[in-house]
């Protein structure tokens, strides 16, 4: 009885001994445990990469839509507006990509908004460059979004800006055609650190090339 009872003892011991002592399996498991955290880097490095194309071309499309608009030598309509704010969604490619994947018209996958403002000197008689200025709204075409409103902008640090504001940086003589574009961009990651898509504002600021100011068919009263 007491042999029969070491030989069952030792049965499972030696399987024991030999499980441990073999390898076979060991780069799989190994594998197995570091795949995950791979994925999860790789996923992250390519989102990251999205993350950065997309915010810089809502910059490029802010910009261009601004130069767009300051080469203009005429009186704009309200058509003419709407083309250079639909304008963006060819400039930046992933308005088209978000429209897409949302299931939205492409001119509804985006905000943009097209002001024209004019710096007057504070003191009427004031002709040196060290002038105090004041930026009023000439006009202000919206697509989707917020339109600047008729009257003073209050000057703001840049990191502070919104659509009642400017930079106090840009205030001078003459005038400025301001695109203030909000896109979006839907993330690939499954797990997402906050719901809804990431957001880019970008505001830019160009003077009028060949015009002392770029009015619209729709001017601000007393422009």
């Amino acid at each position: 009885m007491l042999t029969a009872l070491r030989r069952l003892v030792r049965v499972p011991r030696r399987l024991a001994l030999r499980f441990a002592r073999r390898d076979d399996g060991v780069s799989a498991v190994e594998f197995g445990l570091i795949a995950p955290v791979l994925v999860l880097m790789f996923l992250g490095v390519l989102e990251l990469s999205g993350v950065i194309t997309a915010s810089n071309r809502s910059t490029f499309a802010a910009d261009a839509v601004a130069e767009m608009v300051s080469r203009v030598d005429h009186t704009v309509t309200s058509d003419e507006l709407k083309s250079f704010a639909i304008a963006s969604a060819l400039i930046d490619p992933d308005i088209v990509k978000y429209a897409r994947m949302n299931n939205i018209a492409v001119d509804q996958a985006f905000k943009i908004t097209i002001s024209s403002v004019q710096f007057e000197p504070k003191v009427a008689t004031c002709l040196m460059l060290g002038c105090a200025y004041d930026g009023k709204v000439v006009f202000s075409y919206t697509l989707n979004g917020t339109k600047r409103a008729c009257g003073k902008l209050t000057p703001a640090a840049a990191d502070a800006q919104t659509l009642a504001t400017l930079p106090s940086d840009v205030y001078g003589p003459g005038s400025l055609v301001v695109v203030d574009v909000e896109t979006y961009h839907s993330p690939i990651m499954p797990v997402r650190f906050k719901s809804g898509p990431a957001t880019f504002k970008r505001t830019s600021y160009f003077r009028p090339r060949y015009v002392p100011r770029v009015n619209s068919s729709s001017n601000c009263s007393g422009y």
